[in-house]
């Protein structure tokens, strides 16, 4: 016969193999490395017949802690009460199985055997108590500092490179953390991921101030004291040097929350009790330290977010000014030549030319207009208007002689004889041809193309259709977009994408509107409204 810890001892790891095997396809190990799942199992289990309990069927203190972290570990992992038990339960099979393969001469008491699963039923029972009592209190701490650390987050600032911004609620964030755990002293390091460099700490308590001042000598937990690293791997005891002990911290531990967006942290807390921290203080430590990154994180994309925005707000407005200046100069030398041309094309025996460059720089001309009146647009501006008294019916009649130049006899008016208002001739001229050109690129090649134009009660509507493909609906409130190309006519290239935006400026400075509907049945209908009256809505 040997002892029991010996027998555990000699085949520890064939144990863990097994129950490793059994216990990796669990709904809660998905995702979880062999070391995560592990955790302080391997410990637990040498701690298995070590020392006969005083009182059977109960844990040692040692027992006891181990099974409260290994409890708070698998809660962090998303782990339910039934599946940390059924843990216990599969161990005790996996002992049991070892023990009946051991050879006659490794065998070990019966009465050792059963208070060894006496002690795992203790840890089922400890699990459960744990999980019932001590968790609910700890739980409702939690939410308490978290929200605390929510109203300091809201009253922090950003955090910009050097950190100064942030310092207060790093000051006032690590102070609720010691003030929760009731701790003597803790410190706080924050760095880049990228770089590892430090943005900022800090230190609070009696000891405070000599732990962070530690950490920017010596950069991390190595400059405080040696290492034990803990099988769960989320956090570090460390040895506490003569001058920390001497400020009354006796226990030192390091947190290590996973990192984040762009940064990683340590929070560094100092009890004054000898001995490990117990496993909820430990639970709860990680879980603030984590919250504090995760505002800090905000923090960090908040200030990233608003430097862009600051680049992207000068990068355009240099990118406006630029147009405005181009748009401005280009539109003297336009007129300046084309009055040229014009004056070329009238003398005697001019060539046929000189009505063609005419033409072809008024395009230009109008193009350029157009661009103007598009950055106008962007701008939030309304565009300028004169106006007069003008008939829309006239106007759509003027546009569709033109229209039918370029396309053929596919236009047809319908609607009222005559449509009088105060108006600008000139923008809804544009606008009408625009609503005709972009009918004629997108729908049927030979379909009619209607334009109607109706007295309604409150103003004059002008309607454009055309059979074609379905605009889907999510496109529809983008199409008025300025620059918008997404669409192309049957193999032609797509255009600058200023057409139906000038469309929708016209109908805004003239305090009207300008609406889409599109179904596969009744094809596209762009709606223009216009008040009879634009003379209120000029600039």
């Amino acid at each position: 016969m040997i002892a029991l810890h010996d027998f555990i001892e000699d085949h520890k790891d064939e144990i863990l193999r097994h129950w490793t095997d059994r216990m990796i396809d669990s709904a809660f190990a998905e995702g979880l490395s062999v070391p995560e799942l592990v955790g302080v199992i391997p410990d637990y289990l040498s701690s298995l017949g070590a020392a006969p309990p005083s009182d059977p069927g109960q844990l040692d203190a040692a027992q006891r802690d181990l099974v409260e972290r290994h409890l708070a570990h698998r809660l962090r992992q998303g782990a339910t009460l039934n599946e940390i038990l059924s843990e216990f339960a599969t161990l005790s099979r996996c002992v049991a199985a070892t023990l009946d393969g051991a050879p006659s001469d490794a065998q070990v008491q019966t009465r050792d055997a059963a208070r060894m699963f006496t002690e795992l039923h203790g840890a089922c029972v400890s699990s459960m108590r744990i999980f019932n009592e001590q968790l609910l209190e700890d739980e409702q701490t939690m939410k308490r500092y978290l929200r605390l650390l929510q109203r300091a987050a809201d009253r922090g600032g950003q955090l910009d490179d050097g950190g100064r911004a942030v310092q207060p609620l790093l000051e006032e964030a690590v102070a609720l953390i010691c003030r929760a755990l009731g701790a003597r002293a803790a410190a706080f390091h924050l760095e880049d991921t990228r770089t590892g460099e430090r943005i900022a700490s800090v230190g609070v308590g009696v000891a405070g101030d000599a732990i962070e001042a530690q950490l920017r000598a010596g950069n991390g937990a190595a400059a405080v004291g040696a290492t034990v690293a803990d099988g769960e791997l989320e956090y570090t005891e460390l040895a506490v040097s003569d001058g920390l002990r001497a400020s009354g911290v006796e226990s030192l531990i390091a947190v290590h929350p996973a990192a984040r967006h762009a940064l990683r942290c340590s929070l560094y807390i100092g009890a004054e009790r000898r001995g490990m921290f117990l496993a909820h203080e430990i639970r709860l430590a990680e879980s603030l330290a984590e919250a504090l990154l995760i505002h800090l994180d905000h923090a960090h994309l908040c200030a990233a977010l608003v430097a862009r925005a600051a680049e992207a707000r000068a990068e355009c407005q240099l990118r406006e000014r630029f147009i405005s200046i181009l748009m401005h100069d280009l539109a003297g030398p336009l007129a300046a030549a084309r009055a040229g041309a014009d004056r070329l094309a009238e003398l005697p025996g001019a060539a046929p030319d000189g009505q063609l460059v005419s033409r072809e720089l008024g395009r230009v001309a109008a193009m350029v207009g157009g661009l103007v009146d598009a950055h106008r647009i962007r701008a939030g501006q309304r565009l300028p208007i004169h106006i007069a008294s003008c008939d829309l019916v006239e106007l759509a009649r003027e546009v569709i002689e033109e229209l039918r130049v370029a396309h053929g006899d596919r236009f047809l008016l319908r609607g009222d004889r005559s449509v009088p208002g105060m108006w600008s001739a000139d923008q809804l001229r544009r606008a009408i041809w625009n609503l005709g050109e972009n009918a004629a690129r997108f729908g049927t090649r030979e379909g009619a193309i209607i334009i109607s134009v109706n007295r309604r009660e409150s103003g004059a509507e002008l309607t454009v259709n055309n059979q074609g493909p379905e605009i889907a609906f999510e496109e529809q409130a983008s199409l008025f977009d300025p620059f918008r190309t997404g669409r192309s006519g049957r193999g032609q290239p797509p255009g600058w994408g200023l057409g139906l935006t000038l469309v929708w400026g016209c109908a805004d400075a003239h305090g009207g509107s300008v609406q889409v509907e599109s179904t596969a049945r009744r094809g596209t209908t762009f709606r223009l409204f216009l008040p009879y009256d634009a003379r209120p809505y000029a600039e």
